[in-house]
C-alpha cells in the first residue's frame, strides 16, 4: 500500500520502501495538490498553470505527461488502476487506488469532539516537519503561496490537537503525559498564557515546583521583552507562594571590580558574582540573549556565533538586572574598587537605578 506523508522527510512509501528519489519534486507536488483538494480533481490546464507557469503550452503539456508517466512507473498499478487517473481535460485521485495520507487523516478528524487520547496522540505523531518542508519551486508563485498558507493552516490544526489532548489528559489526571504535551505545545505557541497556567497547575500537582517556577520565569521574560506586558496576577498565583532561593533572600549582593583600560570588565565581574551565587541567568534571558552576553563571561552557558555589538551586550546586561530585580529581591551592586569606576559603568548604574528604583542598591 502507498503511504503519502506530506509532513515527513520521506513523502512516498510504497510497501515499506521509500520511493521519493524515483520521482521529481513536481510529481510530489502534483500528488499533494490533488489529494488535498476537496473533490481531488483538477483540470490539466490549471495544473500546468500552477506547476509550470513559465512554460509554453506545448512544454507544459509535455511536462505534465512526463510526470504522470514517472509516477505510474514508480507507484505501479493497484489492480490495473493508477493513483492518478486522467481523462481528456483533467487529472484526479483514483478512488479505487488504496493509499493513506497523513494530512487527510488529520483534516478528517473531528478533534473538538474526540475523547480518544491514543488517536489524538497518533495524530500529533504525524507532525514530523512542515508541509513539503525544504521545498521551494522556482517561478511557481501560486504553488509556493499555497504551501505557505497550508503550513499556517496545519500549524493551527496541530495546536488545536494539542489543546484537546492536554485538556483530556488533565481531566483524566494523566499529569505526566499532560506535562510533556504542554511543554511541546509551548514551543509552538510560547505566548499562550492559558496553556502556561495549565502547565503550572500540572507541575505543581507533580511536585515539580522548581520547574514550574522556571517555566513561569521564562514566560515572564518573553512577555516583557517581546510584548511589553507581564503575565496576569492569577497566573503567578498558581505557584501558591512558592519562592525561589533568590526570592527567599532579602538581598542579593553582587560585588564587582573595574579595571583601568578595560572599559567593560565590570560586566564580566558582575556576571561572575551572579554565577558564584548560583543565579540561574537563563531564567531571565532568552536563549539568543544569553549566547550574546556569554562573550563577557566564559563561565556562562552558550557561545555567540560572532562578536555582537557592545551596545547590544550592555542592553542585554541591563535587561538581566531588571528582570532579576522583578523577583522581589533587592539587588545590591557593590563596587570593591570605586576609584577605578569607568564611565560606562557609572552611566549604566545610573540607568539601572532609574529603571529599578528601590529594588536596586549601588554601593
Amino acid at each position: 500500500m502507498l503511504r503519502i506523508s506530506l509532513l515527513s522527510k520521506n513523502v512516498l512509501t510504497l510497501d515499506g520502501t521509500v520511493i521519493d528519489e524515483k520521482v521529481s519534486d513536481k510529481a510530489i507536488a502534483l500528488i499533494a495538490i490533488l489529494v488535498l483538494r476537496e473533490d481531488q480533481r483538477m483540470s490539466r490546464r490549471a495544473l500546468i498553470d500552477i506547476l509550470w507557469p513559465e512554460s509554453s503550452d506545448s512544454a507544459g503539456k509535455n511536462n505534465l505527461r512526463f510526470n504522470l508517466w514517472q509516477l505510474r512507473k514508480a507507484l505501479g498499478e493497484e489492480e490495473g488502476a493508477s493513483l492518478i487517473g486522467t481523462d481528456r481535460d483533467s487529472c484526479f485521485i483514483n478512488p479505487a487506488y488504496e493509499y493513506t495520507c497523513d494530512i487527510c487523516e488529520i483534516l478528517q478528524e473531528d478533534v473538538e469532539a474526540s475523547s480518544d487520547l491514543e488517536r489524538l496522540k497518533y495524530l500529533l505523531s504525524l507532525f514530523q516537519q512542515e508541509y513539503l518542508s525544504d521545498r521551494y519551486f522556482h517561478g511557481c508563485v501560486e504553488l509556493n503561496e499555497d504551501m505557505i498558507m497550508r503550513r499556517y493552516s496545519l500549524d493551527h490544526c496541530q495546536r488545536n490537537i494539542y489543546k484537546r489532548y492536554t485538556d483530556l489528559c488533565f481531566a483524566q489526571k494523566r499529569y505526566c503525559e499532560c506535562r510533556d504535551a504542554l511543554l511541546a505545545y509551548m514551543r509552538l505557541d510560547p505566548y499562550d498564557e492559558e496553556k502556561l497556567a495549565q502547565l503550572l497547575r500540572v507541575l505543581m500537582r507533580l511536585d515539580e515546583k522548581r520547574e514550574a517556577w522556571n517555566q513561569y520565569q521564562m514566560f515572564h521574560t518573553r512577555m516583557v521583552a517581546d510584548l511589553g506586558e507581564e503575565p496576569l496576577p492569577e497566573t503567578r498565583a498558581i505557584l501558591k507562594g512558592f519562592r525561589t532561593p533568590i526570592e527567599q533572600q532579602k538581598a542579593l549582593e553582587l560585588p564587582f571590580r573595574c579595571i583601568p583600560h578595560l572599559e567593560f570588565y565590570w560586566v564580566t565581574s558582575i556576571l561572575q558574582a551572579m554565577i558564584s551565587r548560583e543565579v540561574a541567568i537563563d531564567h531571565f534571558l532568552k536563549e539568543e540573549e544569553q549566547r550574546d552576553l556569554s562573550v563577557m563571561q566564559y563561565r556562562m552557558e552558550g557561545e555567540a556565533k560572532e562578536m555582537p555589538p557592545m551596545e547590544r551586550v550592555v542592553d542585554i546586561f541591563v535587561t538581566l538586572i531588571i528582570n532579576l530585580s522583578k523577583t522581589g529581591v533587592t539587588v545590591s551592586l557593590i563596587n570593591e574598587v570605586p576609584e577605578y569606576m569607568s564611565e560606562s559603568c557609572r552611566a549604566v548604574l545610573m540607568l539601572l537605578k532609574e529603571r529599578c528604583g528601590d529594588r536596586i542598591r549601588i554601593r
